[in-house]
């Protein structure tokens, strides 16, 4: 229930209160109101909270305010991204930005963003949340780094970038062809390599044929260039993995599988190769990889393999004729090794290749003297020229030009086999083969020689080089290298590629041949395009793509589709022929003159792509992925932008040379036949390679002797070539003239065919003659079975052709053969007996082409006939790929997701996709689908589905999934063909919010309410959601998940809420990371303060006394009761007042409304027709608080006449309300009139008397307690006829009594270990004398007086009202409840990670700064001198000390209950420097959330100034700065939160919070204060407004008047530096003497309140402690004098009141005594022996006692022995077995209050128990008496026995189951023995004793037993045991010592049978029993019979007797 509280003070904590008028909270104070509403009034001092519940403020009135920005339209800001705490108030609505100029810059390194003319923003801390938290910026290593997105809208400028860059994120970027990919899909129909465009290539083979003539030319050259193929060069179909089912090395393959072009490279290749091993035998023997890593400068971008740009977009790798970058790096290479390799080892397995080795063995020797010609030619360069080539012209200089010869064949140069042939030559009619036997045979010789020079050769592959299509390894599932070919097997782009790269190599040798070689001047060369810059402006113009030379061929594009090429229809290989056979020349050529180049593979030579190192293009993986890149994250494209702008001319070349690349596809389709059947045969096409090798090796020889008579021209016509350049000479070259100067001319070798040379067989004539008519050749019909010219049935074995053979002589049978271009595809099949029926059958399965043979028929005679002829395959349809080619995916979709037909969420149908064939030969099905995306799958029904999962890739909405869908039919063909997959966007989530309107206001909108309902749906249901909330008021709301899928959602209030509008932003996002937003306002109404309503006009008599109801009647004494009401509108949440208060103290009203008389009204001042009024203030249940105005009227008392006797009771003890009669009025009337008794008229100037009628008299009493005064009043009488009223005065004296004396236990004690409650006693000790008691005395005693209630200042001494004394807390474990108490430094984690430190010095707690923040610890010592400097400030021994106002001082530092600041104990924080030396500020309260605990401790300490240790402001190394530093800060804490509260009345007195005293202006602190001011003692400057009225200047700048007026009375200004502080504190004020004469108050202040408690160090003692040089290590600059101490003693202010409020004052001093350690004794278990020493025994007992019964008494062991032993309540218990010996262990024992005593050294003893061994006694059925008798030891088993005593069997006899053999065997101990003949042992008992006999006799007694059985007896050898036999005899009476008699008691104890003869014997058993191997045995020697046995062994000496 809310308390009404006025303008006053308030003390301790206010909860649910109303405050009218102003409310103000002075420094160190706090008021929290964030739970509070209807605040109104003035508020002034600090506000703790965030301000959100301060409304109504206007910024007007607010002060000291920051130059901020004053509205949002001041601020526009536009991105809000990556902010997770933004204001959407300040995003959406500062749109207006201030207009003037500003000038901006950021410093990158300092992070500081600077405005204008110097302003600047420190970003450095800034984060990703809105600002605030942790940086994102970071620095490592000098570089800043950024851990958030940084997005960056204008540019960056860089010198490099390290780590990877996405291609895709790049903008801007050239348009660049890097791959032929690009050729495909990204340029117009002009440059289309697919699509919709033709099939006409004829441009490009005329491009393609002049490239190659080109290299023909740049061959010849180059004979001495590169001699080792560049590394990851693909130079065979080995090294392509041609997989189409698991994918391949990344080629771009499609649906073609014709690899003739392959074919016809790849034996190329093998004749170079061949050519190459013949002069190659010392070359490199191993493969001397390098690590890449040993690489330096590598060229950016590098490409190291084909494979990186196979996969890449728009490579035209063959077009290229600049090498110069490639020349360079090949003109690199090192010639220093003895052997090539020894791995081609088998290359000489073609054919004898004899003739080869004589061939190039003198080409060498040619080579050799064209090198010797030429070597003088020019080699340097010493003139100025300019050359350029165009076509086959290269001009020098100004116009010059050599024409370099053509590649016309020179006429009558044999060229092929076509021109021997038609000579007759090897022909149909000549069967003489002799010359061709000679030749072939010289072949074969060749080729011998050849395999033996190469056995040497490369053995072994360089690492990294792709020898084979297993090392190929294409996973699409698990990964693989990266190669992107999926199910493609178009290798279109492959035969491309290497036919381009043999045209490349050939270039190479052709065009560097002749290149300068050593360089005289000094020449620059740089290259830009096309131009060669040399020196200074010289110039080579390279010939470009659009000068290409007609025909040259740069593509096997170009071979395929040409005239007289090795293509489908063609059979005519003649071009071929002479091809190869000029490529054989070069080879060898290049062969002869490299015999001593690379043998070794240089340092940093690429030889695979695994050298390459992170970030280098060494696979096409690092292509695809980009748009024309060449490398990974290389930036440098320097290398690729000239490599590509020769591209971009060669491109140019295409462009206007080709018309319609599309037609040209379908040509190169319909051209090379089935690709497929090619691929599937390659094993066949390798052996008709093989076969062909052959051949070509046959038109090789012929070709080497036309070559042969060329090097002999060409090495007749060189030798006077000009050999040096020593002018400036203008050459041109005309045809075959070559003119230098002005018309020198050199006829260069013509290439006209000497005469005489046969060069055709034109040539030949022939006319025959009858002579000569010879026999007919057969003829053939063919019949042609074209069904099946396609490449789907023309497979291996079909019939192609039917063949019928005729003859006119009918020479038969015949015979066939096929010969030409393809007749090796075919098989003749001979289907009759004479072979006239032949079928031409497919020899495999054939490619769609055109196929060229020749049939040639023979019949018997030998006559035959040859007939070429063609047949076309055409290419079976690929397929074309029909359905859902373009479908739809949603961007959040999983592996495995559908793909779907239409856009949108669940749209449409799963995509499916299918194929058709036109035409369709053999009936075509499609057999199986591949996708070449493995984002995309599809199964074999053409179903789309992912195979990756969108969500979370960089693939989001709009972009597009293109995927090459291949698909094979049943007779393998491969179409393919694209789909694309359009990913279209997840939806955002959307919510719906409801208001609960019933909740928005401040009654119902509490913590935890429900305020807004909110549903979330999601179209793809892509939950749980999740949610947030940002903006304005955010922070003011919580999020309430209300299902597990979280799509219902309350917001609730996360507080109570105060009326206002709320702004908040909810957020809502789904599982994918969609979000919406929803900007929200709801507003919280204020609630109804109530309307105060009545029952009528209120009445009240002015005589009524306290408690008399206040009614409607006039009269004010009868009628109806006055009722208050209160109405609510409107009315929320059930509103109802529970509380009424009335501000006139003489109305009351109660909870009910019902109204009453307060104060008396009788005696006071209101009388008849006086209206009294009074505001009623109302509260309902909410805290809601209403006013309003009530009046009531006074009505007459009619007065009687009066006359005065007085009483006893006149003192302020019983002259009070309720003590009785101080008066009485008694009355009479002269006239003897009746008197009107009833209408007495009393008078009381005082207003506290109050006169009462009595029959007919009537008494005088108080309304109150009455003061020590004189009291006048008068009364006037009426008679009854109200004539006249008598009128008189009377004085009475009230006399002051007597506050009382504290007397009885002033002095008590109480032991260090009490707990709260404990009683103190009169006596020191424990428990001695008896309970604390105080008593109060009184005299005089007016009334009787007694104590009603005793109150103690201090919290550690509680009195209860019979003045009994006890402890108000634990004593125990605390070191601070004593006075005096100082504590040593210690770490101290409670006060947050800025303090690590703390210790206590009288009271006040002092926290030392941790080392944080980048700044370094506070000293211990420099915290140690502060506490010193406490110490001697507050200190009993002071003369002027009043001992108890210093306790209550220390009782109100420590922040004690019943303190005017309890709860709160003071603290005094010590750091280092100043706040702004740490990196966060620990001044700024915004940054207490960066050091844990702060603000907790902030918030439970009182806390004042700071002392700054090493302070910024002060002098250096100067102890008097730092004496003032320490002394000005400790004044500042002690004065605000110790002294005032010491002196009694100091809390009003020093009241310097005007926030918690309304009064403050009229206190003493203030009146001296502002006498200093106005007396110019203390200067106001800079101290807020200067104005000491104002209460924030005033609580500002009076803490630090009291610190001067102290520090000046204890002149101390000779510690400011100069002396002086003017004008703060003036100078004639340093003194206490000039203090009194300019500010007497002030001086007055100081002896009141000051001095009584602090006393004055002396300097010298400061200065001891504070000297000089301390700049961080105060032990050099003093000691600090301070030693931890524990006060003895505790003084309190005891109060005390009697019944009649008198309060008194005394005290009571407590003495703490020391607490007395538990008393113990131990005593150690005698006779513990080993035996009993087992786990669990009791090895000792303790004796235990504590004085104080501290328990439980907890004992703990230590010492040698102590974890063999274990404590069991007051037992010491073993916890192991003990062995003997003696144990020493060490016994604590220690109370609850951890007083403890320890016993040392105690000692156990163990001693060894005896060992008795066991008895076992048997009965057995075994022997006989006349065997006992007679043989004894043999029937017992002993076979022999020794003489010992007694004799021991040493020997056993052969019987086994004899009793001694069991015993010694182990049965001892066994319940039943076997023995021989079916006898037994039986166990009768076992025993054990220290004697035999006792033992048998005593614990034996009485054994069950059996007829005619004989008496055994076994016991161990060397026991403790005692009575064991040595000899056994059969009577009594003897005396030798050791002898014994058996004796037996059959069935009784008085009946024995006698000494028994027996016999004892000892035996060794063969294992140990119970640790002895020695056992005797006693057996009788006779037997028994018994039902029970008793037996003895006794001594012979003894006698027989009863048992």
């Amino acid at each position: 229930m809310a308390t009404l509280i006025q303008s006053k003070q308030i003390q301790g904590v206010v909860t649910a209160s109303v405050i009218q008028g102003d409310f103000t909270v002075g420094g160190g104070g706090s008021v929290n109101l964030s739970d509070a509403s209807g605040v109104s009034g003035s508020f002034s001092g600090s506000y703790q909270g965030d301000g959100s519940l301060l409304t109504g403020i206007s910024y007007s009135n607010l002060t000291n305010l920051p130059t901020l920005f004053s509205g949002s339209t001041q601020v526009d800001i536009t991105q809000t991204d990556g902010f997770t705490a933004f204001s959407s108030s300040i995003a959406t609505s500062l749109s207006s930005v201030d207009t003037d100029d500003q000038t901006l810059s950021f410093n990158q390194a300092s992070k500081i963003l600077t405005i204008g003319d110097g302003n600047s923003v420190d970003l450095s801390t800034l984060g990703g949340g809105g600002g605030g938290g942790s940086s994102i910026w970071t620095i490592s290593s000098g570089v800043y780094k950024v851990s958030a997105d940084l997005e960056v809208t204008g540019s960056i400028t860089a010198t490099s970038f390290t780590g990877s860059i996405d291609y895709s994120n790049l903008i801007s970027v050239p348009s660049l062809i890097s791959g032929s990919a690009q050729l495909f899909t990204d340029l117009d129909s002009r440059y289309e390599l697919s699509g919709a465009g033709g099939g006409d290539v004829t441009h490009l083979n005329t491009f393609t044929s002049s490239i190659q003539t080109e290299v023909d030319a740049i061959s010849a050259t180059t004979s001495s260039y590169l001699t080792q193929t560049p590394a990851g060069t693909i130079s065979g179909s080995s090294q392509v993995d041609y997989d189409v089912l698991t994918g391949g090395k990344g080629l771009l393959s499609g649906s073609h599988s014709d690899v003739g072009s392959l074919n016809t490279f790849t034996s190329s290749i093998q004749t170079e190769v061949d050519g190459l091993s013949s002069v190659t035998s010392s070359y490199l023997t191993s493969s001397g990889s390098v690590d890449y890593v040993d690489i330096t400068s590598i060229p950016s971008g590098l490409i190291s393999g084909s494979e990186q740009i196979l996969g890449g977009t728009g490579i035209l790798s063959g077009s290229h004729s600049d090498l110069s970058s490639l020349n360079t790096f090949t003109s690199s290479y090192s010639t220093d090794s003895s052997s090539f390799d020894t791995r081609i080892s088998n290359i000489g397995d073609h054919a004898n290749v004899e003739h080869i080795n004589t061939f190039t063995s003198s080409a060498s020797d040619r080579l050799l003297n064209i090198e010797a010609a030429t070597g003088s030619y020019l080699t340097s360069e010493t003139d100025s020229q300019t050359l350029s080539i165009d076509g086959n012209d290269l001009t020098i200089s100004s116009g010059n030009t050599i024409t370099i010869p053509g590649t016309t064949i020179p006429v009558g140069t044999i060229s092929g086999s076509e021109q021997i042939t038609d000579l007759g030559f090897i022909s149909s009619s000549h069967s003489d083969v002799t010359n061709l036997n000679t030749f072939t045979s010289s072949i074969q010789t060749e080729v011998d020689a050849i395999s033996s020079a190469t056995s040497s050769y490369l053995t072994q592959t360089p690492s990294g080089t792709i020898s084979g299509s297993e090392q190929v390894d294409f996973d699409v599932v698990t990964g693989g290298k990266g190669i992107l070919s999926g199910s493609k097997t178009d290798i279109d782009s492959l035969n491309t590629f290497t036919s381009s790269i043999q045209t490349e190599l050939d270039a190479i040798s052709a065009a560097t041949s002749s290149y300068l070689t050593s360089e005289t001047d000094s020449q620059t060369l740089s290259i830009s395009g096309d131009q060669l810059t040399i020196s200074s402006g010289n110039v080579v113009t390279i010939p470009t793509g659009s000068e290409l030379p007609s025909g040259l061929v740069s593509s096997s594009i170009q071979v395929l589709g040409g005239t007289g090429i090795l293509s489908g229809s063609h059979s005519d290989v003649t071009h071929l022929n002479t091809f190869t056979s000029s490529v054989q020349t070069e080879i060898d050529g290049l062969s002869s003159v490299t015999s001593s180049y690379l043998t070794e593979i240089p340092a940093g030579t690429l030889s695979g792509s695994e050298q390459l190192p992170s970030g280098l293009v060494s696979s096409s993986v690092q292509v695809l992925g980009g748009t024309g890149i060449l490398s990974g994250s290389h930036s440098d494209l320097t290398s690729l932008n000239a490599y590509t702008q020769s591209n971009d001319i060669s491109i140019s070349n295409i462009e206007n040379t080709t018309s319609s690349l599309e037609q040209r596809v379908e040509q190169i389709e319909s051209n090379t036949g089935s690709y497929d059947s090619q691929v599937l045969g390659l094993n066949d096409s390798l052996n008709t390679f093989s076969s062909s090798i052959q051949t070509e090796v046959d038109g090789l020889s012929t070709f080497t002797g036309s070559i042969q008579t060329e090097l002999d021209a060409l090495s007749a016509a060189t030798s006077s070539y000009l050999t040096s350049e020593t002018d400036s000479q203008t050459l041109s070259i005309d045809g075959n003239e070559l003119t230098i100067s002005s018309g020198n001319a050199i006829t260069l070798p013509s290439t006209s065919i000497p005469s005489g040379t046969i060069s055709g067989s034109s040539q030949l004539t022939s006319s025959y003659d009858n002579r000569y008519v010879i026999n007919q050749a057969p003829t053939a019909t063919f019949t042609n079975h074209t069904t099946n010219f396609n490449t789907n049935l023309a497979t291996s074995g079909k019939t192609m052709v039917s063949m019928s053979v005729s003859d006119s002589e009918s020479n038969s049978p015949f015979s066939a053969s096929l010969s030409g271009t393809d007749g090796s595809s075919f098989d003749l099949v001979y289907s009759n007996a004479a072979s006239s029926s032949i079928g031409i059958h497919a020899g495999s399965n054939l490619s769609a082409q055109t196929y060229s043979y020749n049939v040639s028929i023979f019949d018997s005679f030998g006559k035959s006939t040859t007939e070429s002829r063609t047949l076309e395959v055409t290419q079976a349809d690929t397929g074309t790929l029909n359905g859902d080619t373009t479908s739809y995916i949603i961007e959040s979709a999983n592996n495995g997701a559908t793909i779907r037909d239409v856009s949108g969420f669940g749209g449409g149908n799963a995509s499916q996709v299918s194929v058709s064939y036109s035409p369709n030969y053999g009936s075509q099905t499609l057999a199986s689908f591949t996708s070449s995306n493995p984002a995309v799958l599809i199964d074999s029904s053409g179903n789309l589905t992912m195979g990756l999962a969108l969500r979370g890739s960089s693939t989001g909405s709009g972009d597009t999934i293109v995927s090459n869908i291949s698909f094979t039919d049943q007779y393998s063909n491969v179409g393919n063909s694209n789909v694309t997959i359009n990913v279209f966007a997840n939806n955002h989530p959307s919510a719906s919010l409801s208001d609960i309107s019933g909740d928005l206001n401040i009654n119902e909108a509490t913590s935890g309410t429900d305020l807004v309902n909110v549903t979330i749906t999601d179209t793809e249901s892509d939950t749980p959601f999740s949610s947030s909330l940002s903006g304005t008021h955010a922070s003011s709301f919580q999020l309430q998940y209300n299902n597990s899928n979280s799509s219902s959602i309350d917001i609730q209030a996360a507080s109570d809420l105060i009326a206002q509008t709320y702004s908040y932003t909810l957020d809502i996002f789904d599982n994918f990371g969609k979000t919406s937003s929803y900007a929200r306002t709801l507003t919280i109404a204020d609630s109804d303060v109530g309307t105060l309503g009545t029952n009528g006009t209120f009445y009240i008599i002015e005589s009524a006394t306290s408690g008399n109801t206040i009614r409607l009647n006039s009269n004010g004494r009868t009628g109806t009761q006055g009722d208050l009401t209160v109405s609510y509108s409107p009315n929320q949440g059930s509103q109802t007042c529970s509380e009424f208060t009335s501000s006139n103290a003489l109305i009351a009203v109660n909870s009910s409304g019902n109204l009453s008389v307060g104060s008396n009204i009788s005696g006071s001042s209101e009388t008849s027709g006086d209206t009294i009024t009074s505001n009623i203030t109302f509260a309902d249940q909410y805290g809601n608080v209403g006013s309003g105005s009530i009046s009531v009227n006074v009505t007459t008392n009619n007065a009687p006449d009066i006359v005065f006797s007085n009483s006893s009771r006149l003192n302020t003890n019983q002259a009070t309300g309720s003590s009785g009669t101080l008066t009485t009025l008694s009355f009479s009337d002269t006239e003897s009139d009746s008197v009107d008794y009833d209408n007495l008229t009393f008078t009381d100037s005082s207003g506290q008397l109050t006169a009462t009628q009595n029959s007919n008299t009537w008494l005088v009493t108080a309304n109150s307690q009455l003061s020590a005064s004189n009291y006048t009043f008068s009364a006037a009488i009426e008679d009854e006829h109200h004539f006249r009223t008598n009128t008189e005065s009377h004085t009475i004296t009230i006399a002051q009594s007597v506050t009382g004396s504290l007397a009885g236990d002033t002095s008590v004690y109480i032991i260090e270990s009490a707990e709260s409650e404990s009683v103190y006693r009169d006596a020191s000790g424990f428990n001695n004398g008896n309970a604390a008691q105080v008593s109060v005395t009184y005299s005089p005693s007016h009334g009787s007086p007694v104590v009603q209630q005793y109150t103690s200042s201090r919290e550690g001494v509680t009195i209860d009202s019979s003045g009994n004394l006890t402890a108000g807390y634990h004593f125990s474990g605390s070191v601070i409840n004593t006075d005096y108490t100082s504590t040593a430094i210690a770490t101290d984690s409670t006060n947050s990670t800025l303090y690590g430190k703390s210790l206590h010095s009288h009271g006040l707690k002092i926290v030392q700064g941790a080392a944080i923040s980048d700044q370094s610890a506070v000293p211990d010592l420099f915290t140690e001198k502060v506490a010193q400097v406490v110490k001697l400030m507050i200190t009993g021994s002071g003369a002027d000390i009043d001992d108890v106002a210093q306790a209550n001082m220390i009782g109100t530092l420590k922040g004690e209950l019943g303190t005017w600041h309890q709860n709160l104990p003071t603290a005094q924080r010590v750091l280092r420097g100043a706040g702004t030396d740490y990196t966060t500020n620990p001044l700024n309260d915004s940054n207490y959330s960066s050091y844990s605990g702060l603000q907790s401790f902030q918030d439970s300490h009182s806390t004042k100034d700071m002392i700054w240790y090493l302070s910024s402001t002060a002098a250096s190394g100067s102890g008097d700065a730092d004496i003032t530093e320490v002394v000005e800060h400790l004044m500042h804490t002690i004065h605000s939160y110790g002294v005032r509260g010491g002196v009694e009345g100091s809390v009003n007195g020093l009241s310097w919070i005007p926030g918690m005293d309304s009064d403050w202006k009229t206190r003493e602190l203030f009146l001296a204060f502002k006498q200093a001011v106005d007396n110019s003692v203390f200067s106001l400057t800079d101290y807020g407004d200067e104005d000491y009225n104002t209460a924030d200047t005033f609580e500002l700048a009076v803490i630090e008047y009291l610190y001067l007026l102290n520090f000046n009375m204890w002149e101390y200004s000779s510690l400011w530096d100069g002396g002086s502080l003017s004008p703060e504190w003036n100078d004639n004020s340093r003194t206490p003497s000039g203090i009194q004469t300019n500010n007497a108050l002030g001086y007055a202040l100081y002896n009141k309140y000051i001095k009584p408690v602090l006393t004055k160090p002396s300097l010298s003692s400061l200065r001891s402690i504070f000297q000089d040089g301390d700049v961080g290590n105060p032990a050099i600059a003093g000691s600090s004098g301070y030693t931890p101490e524990v006060g003895s003693s505790l003084i309190s202010k005891i109060t005390f009141n009697d019944q009649y409020g008198n309060i008194g004052i005394g005290s009571v001093t407590a003495t703490v005594f020391g607490n007395q350690a538990p008393a113990a004794s131990f005593t150690a278990t005698s006779n513990y022996e080993s035996d009993n020493a087992t786990n669990g025994s009791t090895a000792g007992t303790l004796s235990l006692s504590d004085t104080e019964s501290d328990n439980p008494l907890v004992v703990t062991l230590s010492g040698t022995h102590a974890s063999s032993f274990q404590v069991s309540g007051t037992n010491i218990q073993s916890n192991t077995t003990l062995s003997a010996g003696t144990y020493t262990i060490n016994i604590t024992v220690t109370d609850s209050y951890s007083e403890s005593v320890t016993l040392s050294n105690q000692t156990i003893t163990v001693t060894q128990s005896q060992d008795f061994g066991k008895i076992y006694i048997y009965y057995s059925n075994y022997g006989s008496d006349a065997g006992f008798s007679g043989n004894y030891n043999g029937l017992m088993g002993a076979d022999t026995v020794n003489s010992d005593t007694p004799p021991e069997v040493t020997a056993y006899t052969g019987n086994t189951a004899s009793p001694y053999y069991k015993f010694k065997a182990g049965d001892i101990g066994s319940t039943s023995i076997s023995l021989a003949g079916s006898k037994n042992a039986t166990l009768a008992a076992v025993v054990s004793g220290s004697n035999l006999n006792s033992a048998i006799s005593a614990s034996a007694a009485a054994m069950s037993w059996a007829n005619g059985v004989q008496s055994i007896i076994l016991f161990p050898s060397g026991s403790d045991m005692g009575g064991i036999p040595s000899s056994m005899i059969d009577g009594f009476g003897g005396s030798t010592t050791g002898q014994y008699v058996l004796v037996e008691y059959a069935d009784g104890t008085s009946a024995p049978l006698g000494a028994t003869n027996s016999m004892l014997h000892s035996i060794q058993l063969d294992s140990a029993l119970h640790g002895y191997s020695e056992w005797f045995v006693l057996g009788a020697k006779a037997q028994n019979s018994a039902s029970t046995m008793r037996l003895k062994v006794l001594a012979v000496s003894g006698s027989l007797g009863a048992f």
